[in-house]
């Protein structure tokens, strides 16, 4: 006889397969009926757990071997999401409002355009009244 002890106080749902034959339990202990010889074993954790040893070869030349079992937490994943791809921006609008100093000068334009004209007005009378 052979048995699979787990070490831990917790109770893990388990399997272990021994020469071909599968068991399952949620107990601290799976036990096989075997008689003396070598057997290979392997045995499946739980998901979110590593088992040691998780398999091997063992020899039985008594009754009542025992093959202590210890089960380790895994780290847990991450539980940030992937950032998406960042989209293009669209190109930023041109902006068409006029700035203080922008309207100053364009006022000042107009003004020299109008005074322009006026004098060319009055010089232009004056040349045809001589």
């Amino acid at each position: 006889m052979v048995s699979f002890i787990e070490s831990a106080s917790a109770r893990y749902y388990v399997s272990v397969t021994l020469d071909g034959q599968t068991k399952y339990s949620s107990h601290s202990t799976i036990t096989f009926n075997v008689t003396a010889g070598t057997y290979n074993y392997s045995i499946t954790p739980i998901s979110g757990y590593s088992v040691m040893p998780s398999s091997g070869t063992i020899t039985i030349t008594s009754n009542n071997l025992q093959v202590q079992v210890t089960f380790k937490s895994l780290p847990s994943p991450p539980t940030t999401s992937p950032t998406p791809p960042s989209s293009p921006q669209p190109p930023k609008p041109i902006n068409v409002f006029i700035t203080p100093l922008t309207a100053v000068i364009l006022v000042a334009l107009i003004v020299i355009v109008l005074i322009l004209i006026m004098r060319r007005k009055t010089y232009g009378s004056k040349v045809s009244s001589a």
